[in-house]
């Protein structure tokens, strides 16, 4: 690994959750300075796979009910995540618009949240020039029923932290009502604010 200011900058967050020991870093002041398994926010997807692949395997939203302006592609059992879900605009560029890493806790939210500490901590000491904001128990958008809830804290500026949608990483535990098939899961995600004010157009 070479020290430059850029590598320092693009440390991956990979080593939060596999060694839980940091390096001295400088401060950050952008999203896109940091990765998931090696990718950021605004990269082409076609740097990390084959365009054969992408295509074969990309999955679009199901409820953009035929709004193909972004779609997926879920990596499964990584090095460090049991899934890696890329979302990213579907053009000749591909261009990455949020990375989401996820580590599965079924029935054990109590051990979600240490985790979730745990990166927390690492990252306040990453994002010294940015907001940490703790949005709380809040109930989920996905679920009508309100038996679903979500636990987040995310890093950005004071400004971007007062809107619905930012560029932001954002660590979350996710406690899925027992009526869905989901699984209870730790959740870092890094996404443009672009992709939010996408999906909030799709009322998503």
């Amino acid at each position: 690994m070479r020290l430059t200011d850029t590598t320092m900058k693009r440390l991956s967050l990979y080593l939060f959750l596999v060694l839980f020991t940091l390096p001295t870093l400088s401060q950050a002041d952008d999203i896109r300075d940091f990765q998931i398994e090696g990718m950021s926010i605004g990269d082409s997807l076609l740097d990390h796979f084959d365009k054969n692949y992408i295509e074969k395997n990309k999955i679009y939203y199901e409820q953009a009910k035929g709004n193909k302006e972004y779609a997926r592609l879920i990596i499964e059992n990584s090095l460090v995540y049991e899934d890696v879900m890329i979302t990213f605009k579907d053009n000749k560029k591909f261009k990455i618009a949020a990375i989401e890493g996820f580590i599965y806790f079924i029935n054990d939210l109590k051990s979600c949240l240490s985790k979730r500490e745990e990166v927390i901590k690492k990252l306040s000491a990453m994002f010294k020039n940015q907001i940490k904001k703790d949005f709380g128990k809040a109930k989920h958008f996905a679920d009508n029923r309100s038996y679903t809830y979500d636990y987040t804290v995310g890093f950005g500026s004071k400004t971007e932290l007062s809107t619905t949608n930012y560029n932001a990483i954002t660590i979350s535990c996710y406690d899925w009502s027992k009526q869905l098939p989901y699984d209870d899961q730790f959740r870092i995600s890094i996404r443009s604010k672009e992709i939010g004010i996408w999906l909030d157009s799709l009322n998503y």
